[in-house]
């Protein structure tokens, strides 16, 4: 049989047992252009474990996995991780980060760090996205929503709050808050005096006689309407956004990215635990629905 051979890193000539010279390691190494492996099994990946050395990480064959190095630069290990776990999730240096986007594979969010609630639910799907549809009952006063069952910041922590949604088809006797507050794992309260709470966010309510969406922030003693930020309609989809400023002495909001106003918040509403809270409610008997497609938040 011919000789035949392979040229190893330093382009020196090894020759098989059919020929004169040196024989090849069984199995061939990496140095000598192999993989060091005898078996491997249907799935496997190869990956670099030390200098030279290549191994086998396995496949896992149970749900839906990603391939990550647990959110580790200095880990050169990569394994197989559920997307959704803590391991996959960025952890900005300077930022805390938090997101919910809204799925048709179950009838409530797919939740990352935060815990929340929602109520009066159903997972829906047009050709704009993938929607959470919030239902009221019929009863006046009900409300539905989303809430963080934990607090998660400090309005002195400078944070920033998103949230696309899309208001239902009536807006007729019906109040529509999107708060960073102190109420805790609930809705605020069915009322537009809320100077009692301690927050900042953006309100609309017919009750109030609200044109659009308007400026909102308490500080457990006064409450502050800002002038509207931007005109509302029924059945439309919106960008709301609100930015503490460093330090929280102030928040500016913008609806679809235009022009942003600007409010005081009072001294007495920092060093507070804070929860978000988005709801619609019913001022008069007749069910009321609020679509919400993402929602995001970060804080130092």
């Amino acid at each position: 049989m011919p000789d035949f051979y392979v040229v190893d890193a330093t382009g020196a000539r090894k020759l098989t047992t059919f020929g004169s010279g040196a024989n090849l390691p069984d199995p061939v190494t990496v140095p000598h252009g192999g993989t060091g492996l005898i078996t491997v099994a249907k799935g496997d990946l190869l990956y670099a474990s030390a200098t030279n050395i290549l191994s086998r990480l396995p496949i896992v064959s149970t749900g839906l996995r990603v391939l990550t190095n647990a959110g580790d630069v200095t880990n050169t290990t990569p394994q197989w991780d559920d997307p959704t776990s803590f391991s996959v999730v960025p952890r900005p240096v300077i930022y805390k980060s938090a997101w919910s986007i809204a799925t048709l594979q179950v009838t409530t969010p797919i939740s990352v760090i935060w815990a929340l609630t929602v109520v009066g639910n159903t997972a829906i799907v047009d050709t704009f996205a993938r929607w959470i549809r919030f239902t009221t009952g019929a009863v006046a006063g009900n409300q539905a929503g989303f809430v963080t069952t934990a607090a998660i910041m400090w309005l002195d922590h400078a944070p920033t709050l998103e949230i696309k949604f899309r208001t239902g088809a009536s807006l007729a006797n019906v109040r529509l808050f999107f708060f960073i507050s102190n109420a805790g794992a609930a809705f605020p309260a069915n009322s537009d005096a809320l100077q009692a709470l301690k927050g900042v966010g953006i309100r609309y309510s017919t009750v109030a006689g609200d044109t659009g969406f308007m400026p909102w922030t308490a500080d457990g003693t006064t409450q502050t309407i800002g002038t509207v930020i931007a005109p509302i309609a029924a059945s439309t989809i919106y960008s709301l956004k609100i930015v503490v400023a460093p330090g929280g002495a102030s928040a500016s909001m913008s609806i679809n990215g235009g022009t942003p106003q600007t409010v005081a918040i009072g001294a007495a509403a920092l060093g507070t635990n804070m929860f978000i809270q988005f709801c619609v409610t019913n001022t008069a008997a007749a069910a009321k629905i609020m679509d919400w497609t993402a929602i995001y938040s970060q804080w130092t």
